[in-house]
């Protein structure tokens, strides 16, 4: 028997209800000034939250090292390609299971999420 030992992490979506939410840790520091509005960010966010260890150098979460998807934990071979939005960060990475992925950080709710398996 397999346990996992990843976090329940909902599927982020409209449709989502409160309770299906995690508790933000933002709306903890006080980088929001209501929950509502943190919940709300979270909400418009499409992806699944995943779990990812990052370096964190000269700035917060420079580049994930590894992460957790689906119970697995997959390694960061290399970074294909990185880029920055207006609330996200960006990466394009090879797994050290061959396949290419497209991760995001959002920088104010301080989360990653998966976005999509790409074609290399």
């Amino acid at each position: 028997m397999k346990i996992c030992l990843e976090r329940n992490i909902p599927k982020i979506g409209k449709q989502g209800e409160l309770s299906d939410l995690p508790l933000l840790n933002v709306y903890n520091k006080g980088r929001f000034a209501s929950r509502k509005r943190a919940v709300i960010m979270l909400r418009e966010t499409q992806g699944t939250m995943i779990e990812v260890s990052a370096y964190s150098g000269y700035r917060a979460n420079e580049r994930p090292l590894y992460f957790v998807l689906e119970c697995q934990r997959v390694d960061v071979e290399e970074i294909l390609d990185r880029w920055y939005g207006e609330d996200y960060d960006f990466f394009k990475i090879l797994g050290n299971d061959g396949r290419v992925y497209l991760l995001k950080w959002h920088r104010a709710l301080d989360t990653w999420f998966f976005e999509k398996i790409l074609e290399r």
